[in-house]
């Protein structure tokens, strides 16, 4: 099965092999350089300047350059200033926040069950944990895997006690429980998320609600990395109009399509001039977390593998929770 953007694979493969530079960590929406220094992501050293992205489901081709990189903390940081960070920026990327041995158990479980799908098959020099899509039909929603959801290696990284709960506790001030229902995504090649904000989906419960995106298989640019758009969540310029509309709908009530738009530049420019697209490569036992308002989406999947990644909704325990 071919995926779309795969020119774009090429792309970056070929820049990966000769490149000894490394991906940037620096300010919200600030491009990164080639000469700057920072820890290579998950998948080796990239020169970020020569890459070329594709975004989202219909894997618009954008410039490496139209994104910057998002800015790293560390789960050992006291919960006042990373609260102080995540009203600032929107987002915490925490480097770390999960024990990366715990999130290698749940890939390789989670990945032997999709090849007893059929849907992995082993790799002559990758072996089956590359996860290399078998080209058999599948999706990239949240339901498409239900029966994985109980996988106890998975469920591991997100119970009481664990570091994802204990930080969780700290950043919201109280004893923090998710939703149920985990929100296990499987990409296949060729899929991408548009861009979009969770509270079209679950706005009913407490305004204290957070996202925690996980890579459970590590993530490099060319296997659908997460993007935000920062600045999107203040209620400034051409996003104060949207929060107040798009962003009080409700997919269930008004019959709606949650996601906005599959490109990315629509929030860059214009009204929506202080949007600016960032976006990382993720290892095993990093996390994204950020709030409700905060529009975001993926690059496109062009690489020939899945991406398993996962979202998770915390809240304090004792707080109204969306029903759904």
């Amino acid at each position: 099965m071919k995926a779309k953007g795969d020119g774009t694979l090429r792309h970056i493969m070929a820049k990966r092999k000769r490149t000894g530079s490394s991906a940037a960590t620096a300010a919200p929406g600030r491009a990164a350089s080639a000469s700057a220094g920072g820890a290579p992501g998950p998948g080796g050293d990239v020169d970020v300047d020569l890459l070329e992205l594709a975004f989202g489901p219909d894997a618009q081709r954008l410039p490496r350059t139209f994104f910057g990189p998002m800015r790293a903390s560390s789960p050992s940081e006291p919960a006042a200033i990373l609260r102080a960070r995540l009203e600032e920026d929107g987002y915490l990327l925490v480097r770390g926040l999960h024990d990366a041995s715990v999130v290698k158990a749940a890939a390789s479980s989670l990945l032997g069950r999709l090849a007893a799908k059929g849907l992995i098959v082993d790799d002559a020099r990758r072996g089956s944990a590359a996860g290399v899509h078998s080209g058999k039909a599948t999706t990239a929603g949240s339901r498409e895997h239900l029966d994985m959801q109980d996988d106890p290696h998975f469920c591991r990284m997100f119970e009481d006690g664990s570091r994802a709960q204990v930080f969780l506790s700290g950043l919201l001030e109280g004893d923090a429980h998710p939703f149920a229902f985990k929100f296990l995504r499987c990409v296949p090649p060729g899929a991408g998320t548009p861009v979009h904000c969770d509270n079209v989906y679950m706005g009913r419960g407490t305004g204290d609600l957070l996202t925690c995106w996980t890579p459970v298989t590590p993530v490099g640019y060319e296997h659908g990395s997460l993007c935000l758009c920062a600045n999107s969540h203040r209620a400034g310029g051409g996003f104060r109009k949207l929060r107040a509309t798009y962003g009080r709908l409700d997919v269930d009530r008004d019959r709606v399509q949650g996601s906005l738009s599959s490109d990315a530049r629509e929030f860059t420019t214009g009204p929506y001039s202080d949007g600016a697209w960032i976006t990382a490569e993720f290892a095993q036992g990093d996390a994204v977390v950020f709030g409700m308002h905060l529009l975001h989406g993926s690059l496109t999947n062009v690489s020939d593998a899945f991406r398993i990644s996962c979202d998770t909704r915390w809240q304090r325990r004792t707080d109204v929770m969306d029903e759904r």
